[in-house]
């Protein structure tokens, strides 16, 4: 069956029965053959995400922001004194700014993609074949939150979000990466509300296994081989039931998928940083936007240092 004819024929299953349009979803190719579907985040889960990363970044910068006033100025006026204040500057202001505006830049290289507010939402950041982006892409798409976020409350990035077919603001069409929906949890917890946790307890235990080697914790050899086994078993049912016209477990399908989604992404080796790969026309963003991308943000840089120049912001006051 063909790469083409199988993603048809998810599409056709996928698509509910009173009409209402499937999420956007990617093709992302393994090793097995058999494609993952990498389904993503719609503008209401990134807007969530965002939201909750926001106030928990703006909670633990007030927060370090009033122990260093109490701890280096002794009261929560801010009234610094001259002999404290490039102790004030260095220990108080510079530590909370990198809390709040590296929070992102910080998390989603240590947590896989994800941030706490994205665990809470659960969706990650993953490159368009399916693995945890390194370094140089996760650095991209957060240089690029500078354009996104202009000219005030992320307008640039919601516009593209809300109106892109893929819902991808300017740092993911800059760093090759998409926003994720991590399926398998929330049907887990689905079976369980519906009192039928055991229905799919073999797969849930593949995942977990999975995620445990994708974090390596808890994690040998043996681990490691159990989980390849789990990959090749799930491909090979995958593939018969995607072979088959209908379906007679629709559940149990979409949970088989979304487990096998988690594990291509937790086994496959991490994209290179600055692979041309994930910038180019075979990941399925044309050169053109990733160019229109970059030339958009130095513009906005320029700008902004030319703005800043002329108000004074940049020049430096003598002592």
């Amino acid at each position: 069956m063909s790469s083409a004819a199988a993603s048809a024929a998810r599409g056709a299953a996928a698509t509910p029965a009173s009409g209402v349009a499937a999420p956007p979803a990617i093709d992302a190719p393994s090793s097995t053959g058999i494609d993952a579907t990498i389904v993503l985040a719609g503008p209401g889960a990134r807007t969530i995400a965002f939201i909750l990363d926001w106030i928990i970044r703006s909670a633990l910068a007030l927060t370090y922001f009033l122990l260093a006033a109490w701890a280096i100025l002794g009261n929560l006026e801010f009234d610094v004194a001259a002999a404290d204040e490039i102790l004030w500057r260095l220990a108080g202001v510079l530590p909370a700014t990198i809390i709040y505006f590296c929070y992102h830049l910080i998390l989603e290289p240590l947590m896989a993609g994800r941030t706490p507010g994205k665990r809470m939402t659960g969706i990650r950041v993953l490159t368009l074949d399916g693995r945890a982006p390194a370094l140089g892409p996760l650095v991209t798409r957060n240089v690029f939150r500078l354009v996104d976020s202009l000219p005030v409350l992320y307008i640039v990035g919601l516009l593209f979000v809300m109106f892109g077919r893929r819902h991808l603001r300017l740092g993911d069409i800059a760093a090759g990466t998409v926003l994720a929906v991590e399926r398998a949890p929330f049907l887990h917890k689905l079976d369980a509300l519906r009192g039928t946790p055991d229905q799919h307890a073999a797969w849930h235990e593949s995942g977990r296994r999975a995620a445990a080697l994708s974090r390596r914790h808890g994690s040998d050899v043996a681990d490691a081989l159990a989980v390849i086994d789990d990959y090749r078993r799930a491909a090979g049912e995958l593939g018969r039931g995607r072979l088959q016209a209908d379906t007679p477990d629709a559940r149990s399908a979409e949970y088989l998928e979304a487990v096998y989604a988690c594990t291509t992404s937790s086994i496959a080796p991490r994209d290179v940083s600055g692979s041309r790969r994930t910038r180019s026309c075979a990941t399925g963003f044309p050169r053109r936007w990733t160019a229109c991308a970059y030339t958009c943000s130095a513009w906005c840089c320029c700008s902004w240092s030319r703005r800043s120049r002329a108000r004074g912001w940049s020049t430096p006051t003598p002592i």
